[in-house]
């Protein structure tokens, strides 16, 4: 599974495009991270650039499980959006699609991550702890990650908060974990071994 991974994807599709081999390719769009929110704004940004790029879109959501299995066959890029991460962990594991994106069935699928969906797939999301809220996950009983990757992304390295938040706990983490910091207008692009970090 190709892995194209950014803390705002919006601002990253233009250099992401040219990962996507098939530009006819059907994208299924995972919003669940901002269901508890009132303001979607950065939801609507990525869904409208992949729009004006020219994907069809279809709207997957995590909380219907009877679903989620046949609405995934119908894709081969999957996007996960913004919002909290610790309640997209906890969707994510009830619903089986941490299962899903590990199927070898799936292997050639693209995953396109923003935010806390670029979060979601690293070893743990302990370390947004201070930028999101856990007690939104109520259910979740682990901070670990689906750990699609080895590697512990720091999304939103250039906000102002955030880069406070990092400055307190990035070393502890870099002991512990290959870490990459991500700024707004920066990407990954992850093909098995192979990681490489681009900029809009």
């Amino acid at each position: 599974m190709r892995l194209l991974l950014a803390s705002v994807a919006a601002n990253m599709m233009d250099k992401f495009i040219k990962y996507i081999p098939d530009r006819n390719a059907v994208v299924g769009f995972i919003a669940n991270a901002s269901d508890n929110e009132s303001d979607t704004w950065y939801v609507k940004k990525d869904k409208d650039k992949l729009i004006e790029l020219g994907f069809k879109i279809i709207d997957i959501d995590l909380k219907d499980k009877t679903r989620l299995s046949k609405d995934i066959k119908k894709v081969s890029i999957i996007f996960v959006a913004g919002g909290n991460t610790f309640y997209l962990l906890e969707k994510t594991l009830e619903s089986g699609f941490d299962k899903i994106l590990k199927n070898k069935k799936n292997k050639d699928m693209i995953y396109i991550g923003s935010s806390a969906g670029t979060a979601l797939v690293g070893p743990t999301i302990e370390h947004v702890k201070l930028i999101d809220d856990p007690s939104q996950a109520k259910n979740l009983k682990s901070y670990d990650g689906i750990a699609l990757i080895g590697k512990l992304v720091f999304v939103h390295a250039d906000d102002a908060v955030c880069a406070k938040v990092y400055k307190k706990i990035y070393k502890d983490y870099s002991s512990r974990y290959d870490c990459i910091k991500l700024n707004d207008f920066e990407g990954l692009v992850i093909d098995g071994d192979s990681v490489k970090k681009i900029k809009a």
